[in-house]
């Protein structure tokens, strides 16, 4: 909401409409499906006055949210092929890879209510095709989720070698992911620690400064006083030797 505000100030109305949609699709796993569409209107009324080549992709992918909250599988399924087209036209491959994903656990929900195998080898098809692109584009987190995805639907395909294989790319992106998460904290609190001894450097520079100027100003009072007393006693000497 805060980055909303600032591109908002800042006249950035792409990037706005991409965080108005993410916020969208946050609201709707929250399953707050008033402020979702909220979200999704304002952003798809500013796309009208701004070009923006991904919006057609998430209009279909916001309306397959709303078909699945429904369990309407088929409009939903529908919905996201329309997506992955729009994708594949304006070449955006991370969302490309959702429409695929969301695709993949669409036919795989769809399976577990019917038991319809043909949706079984689409979820399995989609969901391959998804992590080759995830792959593609170097994209961790959803490499990972696909493999969790893929693994379920091994399992209920009853495929050892898929489980096999699925399996040990799950284990493998969640120790990269942790690993990752890691060295992210351990570069949080090192970078804080730098801060922390920066500002205590200055702080100790800016001690030692009003040090050295009290004991300037202390020296120069110092040597005032021997002045003036120095002035006196000469004084008084020649008054003495004039009696």
């Amino acid at each position: 909401t805060l980055a909303i505000q600032k591109f908002e100030a800042n006249d950035k109305k792409q990037h706005t409409i991409n965080c108005l949609y993410n916020l969208a699709d946050a609201y709707f796993q929250q399953n707050n499906i008033e402020l979702a569409k909220n979200s999704y209107n304002k952003a798809f009324f500013l796309s009208q006055t701004e070009e923006s080549p991904t919006m057609p992709g998430r209009f279909y992918l916001f309306e397959s949210s709303i078909n699945l909250l429904s369990n309407d599988f088929e409009d939903a399924i529908n919905n996201l092929e329309k997506a992955i087209k729009e994708f594949e036209i304006s070449g955006n491959q991370p969302l490309l890879v959702t429409s695929y994903t969301r695709l993949s656990d669409a036919n795989f929900n769809w399976y577990k209510a019917t038991k319809n195998n043909t949706l079984l080898k689409r979820a399995l098809t989609y969901s391959e095709e998804a992590l080759d692109l995830a792959k593609q584009s170097d994209l961790l987190d959803q490499v990972n989720f696909i493999s969790k995805l893929l693994l379920n639907i091994s399992i209920a395909s009853n495929d050892l070698s898929r489980i096999k294989r699925y399996s040990e790319l799950l284990i493998e992106t969640t120790d990269s992911i942790y690993n990752k998460d890691k060295a992210k904290a351990v570069l949080a609190v090192q970078t804080q620690y730098e801060t922390k001894k920066k500002e205590l450097e200055i702080s100790l520079l800016n001690q030692e400064n009003k040090l050295q100027e009290v004991e300037l100003n202390q020296s120069i009072t110092a040597q005032k006083r021997q002045e003036k007393y120095t002035f006196i006693v000469d004084y008084l000497r020649g008054n003495l030797s004039n009696l």
